[in-house]
């Protein structure tokens, strides 16, 4: 049960009470959860109930029903519906559920605690996915934790015909959340002699139990004497054969016979440049990506170059410095794409589409150098929660301040909202940020945040330290009347302060200094022949509580319980309760709804002795003591009644054969009668009569006909609770048998 109290001017009674229904809970990472909790108003006005969850900012929370109004005393189970993110750390959480009138002048706190079930994922990638070369290529793969618990994962990689001997530098990584981590892959094959590109298909995993990704890349190899080589080689022959026919054949045109020469079918077709050998005779484009902001080399930028046909024919990746080196492309022009995550895609130098973008001749056998281009990240979010104290800080400014443009820019503020959630859109990227936290009673605290492009990230929950606080007072009795001896209890979750009112000097007065804040603290006032008191009390950052006074009213308790039927344990709505005893008499009622059949009489002096009486209608009236000591103010007492009122059966004969249709009277002779007629069919019952209703006393019951003898007459005693002869009926009845036999008739 959790109380609060906010006094000012002086104390009153606790304002809301919050029962936690389920005070601890299991989450499956993206999947809802539900929370109950029982709210009751104890005061004298109608409130209006909000619910909020600290310590965890969740994705979503519902609460049913969403508005809720209490009138005095009233209470309402409240349902809340929580999502949370797939990335929410797994193991033990504990919070707090707070409960808040819609004024924001009354909160209450109620320990929650979340056990998150371990999820294990994770995401991989590589880059760049072809690689045009010779003997050896290069790839990334590029590994990110997007579960809640660390995951350690094996990188592997494989080609189906197991040409290519691949070496993973760094396979094992460990991922926590959130984590990345990188390994370079290198794929080595001796280049064939002669003939066209080879293409192989590397397979790289990153696998755990729980995990596999897979991802497949291309790895394009060249010959050593490729076809463009051959044929090079091949007309330089034809040409020195050539040229030694020209010269033995001006020698032999002084002579006959005439000389004559050939020369091979394709020499007047010449050569194409799918028979060149881009490693021999191609060019490579090179150059620096850099950030548009601050001019910074970006890593792992992805460059690729595209033929007329917009074909893909080669790509790379830039190094950690933002350089990139593409080889081996055949003399021609191509138009080149720079894309990377979070970043506005260029084409050579600075257009959006193929079309409009710039053609780059590529040297033969010679590297163009210079190509360099920033590259424009796309607007960044960051978002956290700031905890002032040990409370979600609602009003504190976030200031981010761009500490790496190359362009000074303003700092971009918020404030944090009532769960001290904060986020800052549209900034700038790629920068790093210098994040500081302000608010009024607390330290400042600044951290240094860097900010990939186009990142949407949350950076850790900050917590701003607050100065200690102080709560000091006086306690009196109902005549303002100081009092000394009094046991000063404070307590907040773990943490136990108590003391001692003075009996001589400042009598009264008590101190509870250097307590943390902001917090919330549960203040108990304890004085044997006095009702203890508790307030609950809320310090701000840094704040000195000096104006409390403290009433403790005369010792009370108080007497409940639940009233039911001693046959069937059904409770008993609507029964009079009446207390006497220490010189007064209070009366009330067992509930109808609700609880059905509960009472609760407080507001009576301790110590005293009490009568407890019991009065319902068609049951008996029972009466139990109760005492009330100091050390036991309030006594729970269950009862149950019986059912007062009885049934007489029986059967009128003549020895042994029941007469029907005869009238039978019953009168307990101070003017009560009831008369019947006894039952005609079927045969088994003829002669059979039936009474109901009697109360305790003694009856005459008698049979009347008219031959001779023409009366008998029976005597009944009713006797209900504590009487004999007689059984109970299926709804708890007395019932009484009594036959009347006209053959006993002297």
């Amino acid at each position: 049960m959790a109380d609060l109290e906010l006094a000012v001017d002086g104390v009153e009674g606790p304002s809301l009470r919050a029962d936690l229904l389920t005070p601890r809970v299991t989450v499956e990472p993206g999947q809802p959860v539900a929370v109950s909790v029982q709210v009751l108003n104890t005061t004298d006005t109608i409130e209006t109930v909000r619910c909020t969850l600290v310590g965890i900012t969740p994705d979503r929370l519902d609460q049913t029903p969403g508005d809720v109004t209490l009138f005095p005393d009233e209470s309402t189970r409240i349902t809340l519906d929580l999502w949370f993110p797939p990335t929410l750390p797994a193991g033990r959480h504990d919070v707090f559920v707070a409960v808040a009138t819609g004024s924001g002048e009354h909160v209450t706190e109620v320990p929650l605690r979340i056990e998150v079930t371990p999820v294990v994922s994770a995401t991989l990638t590589v880059e760049p996915p072809l690689v045009f070369a010779g003997r050896r290529g290069v790839f990334e793969a590029k590994g990110r934790n997007t579960g809640n618990v660390p995951v350690a994962l094996l990188v592997r990689a494989g080609d189906a015909d197991r040409a290519l001997d691949i070496e993973v530098e760094e396979p094992s990584w460990r991922l926590d959340l959130d984590g990345e981590a990188t390994s370079r892959i290198v794929a080595k094959r001796k280049r064939p002699l002669t003939g066209a590109p080879v293409e192989h298909t590397i397979t790289v995993t990153a696998e755990q139990d729980d995990v596999f990704e897979t991802q497949v890349v291309r790895f394009r190899q060249k010959a050593l004497l490729t076809p463009g080589i051959i044929t090079i080689l091949t007309l330089t022959l034809i040409v020195a054969i050539w040229a030694l026919a020209m010269v033995f054949g001006v020698r032999a045109a002084l002579a006959p016979p005439p000389p004559t020469k050939t020369v091979p079918e394709t020499f007047a077709g010449g050569i194409t440049g799918a028979d060149l050998d881009p490693t021999a005779v191609g060019g490579t484009f090179s150059g620096t990506i850099r950030a548009a902001t601050t001019a910074v080399g970006l890593p792992r930028v992805t460059v690729e170059a595209f033929d007329k046909d917009d074909l893909l024919v080669g790509a790379t990746a830039t190094d950690e410095e933002g350089t990139f080196t593409l080889p081996a492309l055949l003399p021609a022009d191509y138009r080149v794409r720079i894309r990377a995550d979070g970043y506005e895609d260029v084409w050579w130098p600075d257009a959006g589409t193929i079309r409009d973008a710039m053609p780059l001749f590529a040297p033969p056998g010679d590297v163009r150098e210079g190509l360099d281009v920033e590259l424009v990240g796309l607007p960044a979010t960051v978002g956290g929660q700031v905890i002032a104290g040990d409370a979600p800080g609602p009003g504190v400014i976030v200031e981010a301040t761009a500490v790496d443009l190359l362009e000074t820019a303003e700092p971009v503020t918020t404030t944090t909202d009532d769960t001290g959630s904060w986020v800052l859109a549209g900034l700038p990227s790629p920068a790093t940020y210098r994040i500081t936290y302000r608010a009024t009673g607390f330290d400042p605290v600044e951290l240094t945040q860097p900010v990939a492009g186009g990142a949407t990230l949350a950076v850790n929950t900050a917590t701003l330290p607050a100065a200690p606080g102080t709560i000091t007072g006086e306690v009196v009795n109902r005549s303002g009347t100081k009092l000394g001896g009094v046991e000063v209890v404070l307590t907040r979750g773990e943490l136990e302060i108590a003391t001692k009112t003075p009996t001589s000097g400042e009598v009264g007065f008590f101190e509870l200094p250097e307590l943390p804040t902001p917090a919330t603290y549960l203040v108990t006032f304890s004085l044997e022949g006095y009702a203890s008191e508790t307030i609950a009390v809320r310090l701000g950052p840094g704040e000195v509580r000096d104006d409390l006074s403290v009433v403790l009213p005369d010792a009370f308790g108080a007497i409940s319980g639940v009233l039911t039927n001693v046959t069937d344990d059904a409770k008993l709505g609507g029964a009079a309760v009446t207390v006497s005893g220490e010189g007064l008499v209070l009366e009330t009622e067992t509930l109808t709804s609700g609880t059905v059949g509960g009472y609760r009489v407080a507001g009576l002096p301790v110590p005293g002795v009490y009568a407890v009486t019991f009065d319902l209608e068609g049951y008996g009236r029972q009466t139990i003591e109760v005492a009330l000591t100091p050390s036991a103010p309030t006594a729970v007492r269950d009862v149950e009644l019986g059912i007062d009122r009885a049934r007489l059966v029986g059967n009128v004969n003549d020895d042994g054969t029941g007469l029907g249709n005869l009238v039978v009277r019953i009168s307990d002779g101070g003017g009560f009668t009831l008369e019947t007629l006894t039952a005609t069919a079927p045969a088994a019952d003829v002669g059979d009569y039936a009474f109901d209703g009697l109360t305790a006393g003694t009856y005459t019951v008698t049979a009347t006909r008219t031959t001779s003898p023409t009366e008998v007459v029976g005597i009944l005693t009713v006797d209900i609770g504590s009487g004999t002869g007689f059984t109970r009926d299926a709804q708890g009845r007395p019932v009484y048998t009594l036959d009347l036999d006209f053959s006993e008739v002297g």
